[in-house]
Parts: structure tokens; C-alpha cells; sequence
């Protein structure tokens, strides 16, 4: 991030999280954890324990497409006046059964900013998503969604749910 002057950051960290609506249209949870972050700014390396605090609003639209929002809010864990706030909402696009298509725009806060830089950048990002296993098979009206493949007649039940992730970001 240029305009912030950060070279690079990185988050690890365990999350739990809650579903606090999740049915065949529309998902909502919320998440909170302990992390590390490793970040170079302004040509100086920092590292500190994080607290990772998010927001996560997905809804799918009739076809191929599903509206995602969400919002995460990372303090230093010794001093919550130094943060990185994120925000984005896009649109996921199945492409075929196993790609897909994000287009978002993402808003970033830095209360810390290097010196005589700006605190806040804004950004609009596409990726390409692969699904392991592929996106599940049409349903009987013959339209492909971004939902798990979880079998249709299992009842979907708010609350707690297991998943795992990993994610790589690369900019220049």
C-alpha cells in the first residue's frame, strides 16, 4: 500500500466464530480471535500480537452471483489506538463448476500511518477463485450457486461451524 507507505503485512491467527443467521439465501457471522502480525513500514519492520475482530455478510442472488460484505477490525493487543480497519463488498460470479470470479472494492484504515502519509486507501480488486472439490452441480431448476456442497436435505442450523482457510494476497 503505497498511499499508507506499508510494504507488506501479515496476519496469522485463530478465529471463532458464530453464525448468527445462516439460511439457503443468506449467511451473517461474527468472529474474534487472537493473532501475530509482521508488517514493514516506512522501511521499518514491526511485529506485535493482534486482536482480530470481523464481520461477515454474504447473500445469494438468483443465477450464478452472491453479494459478499465484510469488516475487520485489528488492534495491537496492547494498545487499541493502533489499528487496521478493512471493509469490502463485492460480487462472486461462477464462471464454471469449478472458477469463479470476485470483483470488490476495499476501503483500508491505518490509525498509525507513516509519517505525512494519508491513513485511508481505497482499492478495486478481481481474483480468480478455485473450488477443490467444485462448486456444487445445478440444482433442479438448472442454475449453479456459490453455496457448499452440503446435501440439501440436511437441515442448516445457526451457531457454530468448522472451515479452515488460506488465502495469498500479492501486490506491487
Amino acid at each position: 500500500d503505497n498511499v499508507a507507505e506499508i510494504d507488506s503485512r501479515t496476519d496469522l491467527g485463530l478465529g471463532l466464530g458464530y453464525y448468527v443467521i445462516k439460511n439457503e439465501a443468506t449467511s451473517l457471522s461474527f468472529e474474534a480471535g487472537p493473532g501475530f502480525a509482521w508488517a514493514v513500514q516506512g522501511g521499518v519492520i514491526r511485529d506485535f500480537s493482534i486482536v482480530r475482530l470481523a464481520a461477515r455478510c454474504d447473500h445469494q442472488l438468483p443465477k450464478r452471483s452472491k453479494l459478499c460484505k465484510s469488516l475487520v477490525f485489528s488492534p495491537k493487543a496492547d494498545d487499541f489506538s493502533d489499528y487496521l480497519i478493512a471493509a469490502e463488498a463485492g460480487i462472486d460470479t461462477l464462471l464454471s463448476s469449478d472458477w469463479a470470479l470476485r470483483t470488490s472494492v476495499r476501503y483500508q484504515y491505518d490509525s498509525t500511518p507513516s509519517g505525512g502519509r494519508q491513513s485511508d486507501d481505497a482499492a478495486l480488486l478481481m481474483g480468480l477463485s478455485y473450488a477443490l472439490g467444485g462448486f456444487p452441480d445445478p440444482d433442479e431448476e438448472g442454475r449453479p450457486t456459490l453455496h457448499s456442497n452440503a446435501d440439501a436435505t440436511e437441515a442448516i442450523q445457526l451457531g457454530w461451524s468448522t472451515s479452515a482457510a488460506l488465502g495469498l494476497s500479492v501486490s506491487r
